[in-house]
């Protein structure tokens, strides 16, 4: 049913002039939604308080006027009797009342037809997420909710600035340190190929190359793949550590020192059993540079080296020394080879 047939239907029934099949097409409408019986309910009230058609009784004007002197202890004359009213002031008063009824229909076509407008206008577009990403340096994010997250280089994070009501929602891709405000609301984070759920705890998310992993300093936190059926997921403690790798069910967490493995909050570089590889692109987002591994063999080597933040070089000369390497530069791209 039209809007327009609503608002005709409602008024002709308040004026009790609706047919049956109209009747009976109107209560339709109020039954279909809670929305539509609650406004139909608001609209009668608002009719059956409007002034009656017809006009109240004549007062006895004298005597009110007695009344009112003695209690104001007037002393002034009374008036020796009342003016009669005329009848052409009583049907100018019936005219009002009629007045006040077209009004008062006036008034409520105005108000049903406010209502669908505002029904059918669409929501304003919501406010465009907040990106915030990093290069070479850290930086510390404050969300609306009181949890505060810390970026490592070479991270990005997306996020509705003014959570909803039912839960806190982010993305990202890097490295940070969460430390999330315990609520009734749960805090979710989605990376490339898993999804982290907590309420309130300290922990560090690495994910990158279709990979998370989540390090647990306080609480308790739950990890799964993003495509994984609900049960695959694993519950991460304090002190433990849990990978995900593409849409497969996380790795049982293990014990580590989480203090020992965050030391990027320190400006340190921690590596612990780290493939070549991975060393190379975290240097190469640390520093801004080219890094190449001569051999591919070199790839599947592991690097466990803890560092202060120092120069390019000075970096790589203290991990080549450890695993008995040696680099070069040529043409602004460091390679890393076998020692002859």
């Amino acid at each position: 049913m039209t809007n327009e047939k609503v608002i005709t239907f409602i008024v002709k029934e308040f004026l009790g002039d609706i047919s049956k099949s109209e009747a009976h097409q109107l209560s339709r409408w109020r039954k279909s939604a809670d929305a539509n019986q609650k406004l139909y309910t608001d609209l009668q009230a608002i009719w059956q308080g409007a002034p009656s058609k017809f006009p109240p009784s004549i007062p006895d004007v004298t005597k009110q006027w007695c009344k009112l002197s003695t209690a104001l202890d007037f002393k002034s004359q009374v008036p020796e009797k009342s003016t009669p009213v005329q009848a052409a002031d009583l049907k100018s008063s019936v005219i009002s009342r009629g007045l006040l009824l077209t009004l008062a229909i006036a008034a409520t076509v105005f108000i049903i037809t406010a209502f669908f407008v505002k029904s059918l206008k669409p929501p304003p577009p919501p406010a465009p997420p907040a990106v915030i990403s990093t290069m070479q340096e850290q930086e510390s994010i404050f969300l609306s909710d009181g949890s505060t997250i810390r970026l490592n280089a070479g991270s990005t994070i997306e996020y509705q600035k003014n959570f909803s009501p039912s839960k806190r929602e982010i993305l990202f891709k890097g490295e940070g340190l969460f430390d999330i405000r315990k609520e009734g609301r749960p805090f979710i984070i989605h990376t490339e190929n898993a999804s982290i759920r907590v309420l309130g705890t300290t922990f560090n998310i690495w994910a990158r190359n279709n990979e998370t992993r989540v390090i647990v300093a306080a609480g308790q936190v739950s990890l799964k793949p993003l495509q994984g059926k609900p049960n695959n997921q694993v519950l991460i403690t304090r002190n433990e550590l849990a990978t995900c790798i593409a849409d497969n069910t996380p790795s049982r967490p293990v014990t580590i020192d989480a203090i020992r493995r965050l030391g990027w909050l320190q400006d340190k570089l921690v590596f612990i059993k780290t493939p070549l590889s991975e060393v190379v692109e975290e240097l190469q987002r640390l520093f801004n540079v080219k890094i190449k591994l001569q051999d591919e063999n070199l790839n599947v080597k592991t690097v466990t080296i803890t560092l202060g933040r120092t120069t390019i070089e000075q970096t790589l000369d203290a991990i080549c020394t450890k695993i008995k390497l040696k680099y070069t530069l040529t043409n602004g791209v460091y390679r890393i080879q076998q020692k002859a």
